[in-house]
């Protein structure tokens, strides 16, 4: 495998120039840092899923320039090879035991200047060019005119990593796993190759489907504008009928005049007088009748709505049923309503309509109210809802929230009413593998890891539950890194192994090569002291003994605890009552008396003669020649 990038990086920076990760961990990364002036490669060797390996670029770090840099490099399982701009190439060998890892997972990721999960990785400065090769490049990818010859590749360096533990892993082994990934790349580079067809065809298919659409929308407009000369228009509100409502074009031809007791004209909209105010309507006299007009009492007041009808005889008995029709419209305050139609009042809580000629009235009927207080505005009748409770606490009408039981439910009060939607769907998509929710928060973040059902802050270290006590997890970023835990040798015959621990532990003691029980005692030091193996460690006990009422009190032999009736003074032991002198203050007469020693000066009588001198080992001086 290779990379191949041009790029610039800030001064004073350290980041990741490329990197490739699994769901769980970094698998190979290269970073480049301007502070330490360094250019690393950290990767996993084979067999060794859990641990890392980490080599410096030999020389300077070619980024420290703050200038373009091309920088190619070249991954085989036993070597590594750099490329910098039309510098020397550095090859180094890998020894065996700690060849790179190229059998990469089906979820792998390929990240371009940052690591997964890492925050603090990402790159500072220009990236120009990026290119990543599935073979592994057997020269510079690019032209240096100061080299001519073809580059051998002869290693210049040689890596060696110290394991913890280490694998063989043959020839044969390597090949054929190179092998596979080499397959395995080709088969993700067609279906990458597919998915973009698709996602073209499916592009052109949209845009076909809109064009046909607004052509079927166009062809109908043309259709109509075909077949109807003159489309229905309603007429503007009038001020009062039975005025002739306005002409309303709708084409060419106009709608023609129409008046309010008229028949209904071809297409053109019968006008609606409602909502102008009612006026009285002036009563319309009836036409010449065949009889005397005496003999037609209230005639002239007789007016119908489809029009009058010719009386054909000369009694009121003769007159035709058609023009003696009872009024069906209600005339209130001197304006006509139409039957049926709502009679305004100055009652709101009263609804009044025309009923054949009468004016009937009911009370409003205000529905149920789900409120305590509810408000009643001037004007209306039923009061209103301007509040809602919802989850013991009281909003406003109109108010947007988030439950507090249900971070992802935002709700709003309308009327009283709580209406909710659930917000978890809009939420953005987090950058790390283990992402958790905060409490009172819907959208999960990486600052905690959520992991087998439990919420870990970030930089805790915990046992994984599900996987056995042995495998060791933290949580970094957003991102659960686990590791297998070594435990260290036992040095007893029995080791117990605890369910709540990996390694197995000894439970008996060991004291000077000799094992000792659970729960067993001992005197190591006879009567003075008694010990006791508790959970495979030593507890000792001194022996407890009485006080002494001395100050130089001695240790019989056989016994641990002290008695006054002798004194040990300066590491001798003196009897009771025995007067003695210190070796080193001769002057000093002591007596040993009930454990406790009191010491006095002793007095030295005066001399007669000259050139006194004090024997070794006495306090008075001496005369000479006594």
């Amino acid at each position: 495998m290779g990379v191949h990038v041009v790029a610039r990086q800030a001064p004073r920076s350290t980041a990741t120039v490329f990197s490739l990760s699994s769901a769980s961990s970094p698998i190979l990364q290269i970073i480049s840092s301007t502070l330490d002036n360094t250019l690393r490669l950290d990767y996993q060797a084979e067999g060794k899923p859990h641990s890392f390996a980490s080599f410096h670029f030999p020389g300077t770090n070619p980024f420290s320039s703050e200038t373009w840099v091309q920088l190619a490099v070249s991954l085989e399982p036993d070597r590594l090879t750099f490329f910098v701009d039309c510098q020397e190439a550095a090859v180094l060998l890998i020894e065996s035991e700690n060849k790179i890892n190229l059998e990469l997972p089906q979820d792998v990721l390929i990240t371009l200047g940052s690591t997964l999960g890492k925050r603090d990785s990402k790159f500072s400065g220009y990236l120009k060019t990026a290119k990543l090769s599935l073979k592994a490049y057997p020269r510079r990818p690019w032209i240096c005119n100061n080299l001519t010859e073809v580059e051998s590749l002869v290693p210049s360096y040689q890596i060696k990593v110290v394991w913890p533990f280490s694998s063989d892993i043959n020839k044969v082994e390597e090949n054929d796993r190179l092998k596979k990934l080499e397959r395995r790349m080709g088969e993700l580079a067609r279906v990458l190759d597919m998915v973009q067809n698709e996602i073209d065809k499916l592009q052109k298919d949209d845009r076909l489907q809109k064009l046909e659409k607004r052509t079927e929308e166009v062809a109908r407009v043309l259709d109509i504008v075909k077949d109807e000369p003159c489309c229905p228009q309603p007429c503007p509100p009038q001020p009062c009928c039975p005025q002739p409502c306005c002409p309303q074009p709708c084409c060419p031809q106009p709608c023609p005049p129409q008046r309010c007791t008229e028949a209904k004209v071809p297409d053109c909209q019968t006008p609606a007088c409602n909502p102008c105010p009612p006026q009285p309507r002036p009563p319309q006299v009836c036409p010449t009748q065949n009889c005397k007009e005496e003999n037609v009492p209230d005639c002239q007041r007789r007016a119908c709505d489809g029009g009058n009808r010719e009386c054909s005889a000369c009694s009121e008995e003769n007159v035709p049923e058609v023009c003696e029709q009872q009024p069906t419209s209600c005339v209130v305050n001197g304006y006509d309503f139409p039957n049926g139609a709502v009679i305004p009042g100055g009652d709101p809580c009263q609804e009044c309509r025309c009923v054949d000629g009468n004016m009937a009235c009911s009370p409003v009927r205000c529905p149920a109210l789900s409120c305590h207080n509810p408000v009643r505005h001037t004007g209306e009748c039923c009061p209103q809802c301007e509040q809602c409770k919802f989850q013991s606490k009281v909003y406003v009408n109109g108010e947007t929230f988030t439950s507090k039981r249900h971070p992802c439910l935002q709700c709003h009060c309308s009327a009283g009413q709580v209406s909710c939607e659930h917000m978890a769907a809009s939420c953005p998509t987090p950058q790390c593998t283990h992402p958790a929710k905060h409490r009172r928060q819907c959208c999960p973040t990486c600052s905690k890891c959520e992991y087998e059902r439990r919420v870990y802050t970030d930089g805790t270290a915990f046992t994984s539950a599900g996987s056995g006590s042995c495998l060791q997890c933290r949580c970094k970023g957003g991102n659960v890194l686990c590791s297998e835990e070594k435990c260290p040798p036992v040095h007893c015959s029995n080791p117990v192994r605890d369910p709540h621990h990996c390694c197995p532990v000894c439970k008996s003691c060991i004291i000077d090569g000799v094992e000792y029980e659970e729960g067993s005692k001992w005197q190591p030091e006879g009567l003075c002291s008694s010990c006791t193996c508790v959970d495979g460690e030593t507890l000792c006990t001194p022996t407890p003994c009485p006080p002494t009422n001395c100050h130089h009190p001695t240790t019989i032999t056989g016994s641990c605890c002290s008695v006054c009736d002798s004194c040990t003074y300066n590491q001798h032991v003196y009897s009771n009552g025995q007067r003695f002198t210190l070796p080193d203050h001769p002057c000093y007469i002591c007596t040993c008396q009930d454990g406790t020693v009191q010491c006095e000066t002793q007095l030295c009588p005066p001399l007669n003669c000259r050139g006194s001198y004090t024997p070794p080992g006495e306090c008075c001086p001496r005369c000479p020649g006594i």
